[in-house]
């Protein structure tokens, strides 16, 4: 992190930029080294929260797990600024890790899930009003109604079989 320019950084599930990568730290740089012992390298004179905020020709590397259920899953990462021939940059992106239980949110309609503010295409559960189970279906959000979205019931073969919001693929 070189005259506020973040060389680092990852795109949420809402398409926000963050450079957090532990925690939940919204708009707070840090990596775990931040809260470790011993902590991250130049951070006592440079006040660097991630050991590769440093910049020094030497291996560094910086780990982090974030827990903002709100901003996963994690859409792309971006990296560079890297300034010594012998630097280089690799990352590992781990699997997804799902704890405890949760409700899961079920509208009416697609159209109520784009009132409530929904506007990515997706498959999502839905329960009509006479309706005993809810079910999975697609809703295209793209339409430019509010009241009259599109609603695939029959998911096809391809869907998924669980709820992962970052499922986009049409049918």
């Amino acid at each position: 992190n070189t005259e506020d320019i973040d060389y680092a950084y990852w795109e949420d599930r809402h398409g926000e930029r963050n450079n957090y990568f532990t925690g939940s730290n919204y708009g707070n740089h840090v990596c775990d080294c931040n809260y470790e012992e011993p902590q991250c390298i130049d951070e006592e004179t440079k006040g660097n929260r991630c050991n590769c905020d440093a910049n020094l020709p030497i291996p560094s590397f910086d780990t982090g797990t974030i827990t903002n259920m709100t901003a996963l899953p994690i859409q792309k990462l971006f990296f560079g600024g890297l300034n010594y021939d012998l630097q280089f940059a690799a990352f590992t992106l781990g699997r997804l890790k799902c704890y405890g239980e949760r409700e899961i949110e079920v509208a009416t309609s697609c159209s109520a899930l784009k009132t409530a503010g929904i506007l990515k295409s997706g498959y999502y559960h839905v329960k009509g009003p006479e309706d005993i189970h809810a079910s999975l279906v697609f809703c295209d959000m793209k339409s430019s109604t509010y009241t009259d979205v599109p609603q695939l019931d029959q998911p096809s073969e391809a869907s998924p079989i669980g709820t992962i919001l970052a499922w986009v693929r049409k049918p």
